[in-house]
Order: C-alpha cells, then sequence, then structure tokens
C-alpha cells in the first residue's frame, strides 16, 4: 500500500476510536465514514498472519489456565476464531506448541522478574497456573490433542482420515467381522507394554514370543479377559 494510503488510513482509523469514545462524532464527514467501514471490511477479509495464529496460541494459553479440559476449551476459542477468520490446517497442526511455548515464555518472564518485583505480587500471578497446565501439557500425546484442535475447527483430525473412512464405507459389504462377538461385549484389559517390570514386556523385549504370549493368556484365563488393547499413541517401552 502506497505510504500516503496508509497514513490516510491509519488517521480514519484514529478518527473513528475518537468518534467511539466521545459524544460528539460531528466531526467525521459521510465520506470519510464510508471509507473507514471499507477499512474495517478489508480487514475482515484479511489472510491469517503468523503473527495472527501465536495471538489465537496466547490467547488459548491464558484461557486454558487450571480449565478442566484444557484441550477441549482451547479447542471452543479455536474454533470460534476460526469461524470469523479461517485457519488452515498447517497453522492448527502448530497451535498445541504455540501454546505450550507461550506457557514457557511466561514462567521464564516470571523468573526473571523476581528478584526486580517481589513486592509485586501480580506480575506473576499466572505463574503457578502456568507451571501446572506446562506439566499437563506434557503428559498428553501431542498428535491426539492435535487432532481434536483439528476437529473442532471442521478438518480432518489426522490426514487422510475421510479417505479411509470413505474406503471402509463404500467396501463394507464385502468386509468380515475379526471378531466372532462385538468387541463391546467382550471383557478388556489394556496389554501391559507401558510398564518395562512387566514379565510380558520383559519377555517381549528379549525377543521370546512364546513366553510372552503364555504370560497374557495365563492372566486371561485368570482374570476373565478376551480382549487385550493397545490404547491409541501410547508410550510402549518395546
Amino acid at each position: 500500500m502506497p505510504e500516503r494510503a496508509a497514513n490516510l488510513r491509519a488517521d480514519l482509523i484514529l478518527k473513528a476510536m475518537i468518534a467511539v469514545t466521545s459524544a460528539d462524532a460531528g466531526g467525521i464527514e459521510d465520506s470519510e465514514i464510508s471509507l473507514m467501514q471499507q477499512v474495517y471490511q478489508d480487514q475482515a477479509k484479511r489472510p491469517i498472519t503468523p503473527q495472527e495464529i501465536a495471538e489465537v496460541a496466547v490467547a488459548c494459553a491464558y484461557a486454558i489456565l487450571d480449565a478442566e479440559d484444557p484441550i477441549g476449551a482451547a479447542a471452543r476459542l479455536a474454533a470460534g476464531f476460526h469461524a470469523q477468520y479461517p485457519l488452515r490446517e498447517e497453522e492448527l497442526d502448530l497451535l498445541f506448541d504455540l501454546i505450550a511455548m507461550r506457557l514457557v515464555t511466561s514462567v521464564t518472564i516470571s523468573a526473571a522478574r523476581k528478584d526486580r518485583t517481589a513486592d509485586n505480587p501480580y506480575l506473576s500471578i499466572s505463574e503457578a497456573p502456568a507451571w501446572r497446565l506446562l506439566h499437563r501439557l506434557g503428559r498428553m500425546n501431542r498428535r491426539f490433542a492435535t487432532a481434536i484442535l483439528r476437529h473442532a475447527c471442521g478438518f480432518e483430525a489426522v490426514h487422510g482420515a475421510r479417505a479411509v473412512t470413505g474406503w471402509i464405507a463404500a467396501n463394507r459389504a464385502q468386509l468380515a467381522p475379526m471378531l466372532d462377538r462385538h468387541s463391546a461385549t467382550l471383557a478388556k484389559a489394556l496389554v501391559p507394554y507401558g510398564d518395562p517390570q512387566n514379565p510380558m514386556t520383559v519377555t517381549s523385549a528379549a525377543q521370546q514370543p512364546d513366553k510372552a504370549t503364555a504370560w497374557w493368556d495365563a492372566y486371561c484365563a485368570e482374570h476373565g479377559i478376551e480382549l487385550g488393547i493397545g490404547p491409541w499413541g501410547e508410550a510402549r517401552t518395546v
């Protein structure tokens, strides 16, 4: 935009701010009001910039402090922003990390200011909840959290999900059940591969599948387990 036009727009925006806060807006000409409306319409259509997705992350970081469901709360905020200023998939893929980065920045600033502002507790008011949220985020599966954020904004939870579900729907008549009974009716237990001390984990890691299978079969027989489950995105030790 030419410098003269940029200065004109800045002047008009300043006048608009004065008009909003003043009881008398008579100093603004009709033509200027019309141009101001065009300015704001242009702003509403502007593309999202890296700075703006960062602002979404900042808003989320503080809005979800001590929330019972922080990712669900962030997803609702992102969806509301997306409804007015559409986000791209690539931006949502970064949102979880950007939220965490804002929290890291916040606690770092609080720590740096402590010696100089010990008499002003307000400057560290968000430090404790920010640390609590960082610890919670650290225990989350980043991919799963990102899937929630993407889904809230109308995108596939993961890239390619619609192609997979579409193929299943198109070929449903040719698919055979994997189990004799529906999994919802079966007694279930988690496969213990997340526990490095579990005998099944130890024997599996030692390349002894027969012993691992024997342990699992005995465990299922003792506890009446009919189906073993490995959680999606679990951190396995083998």
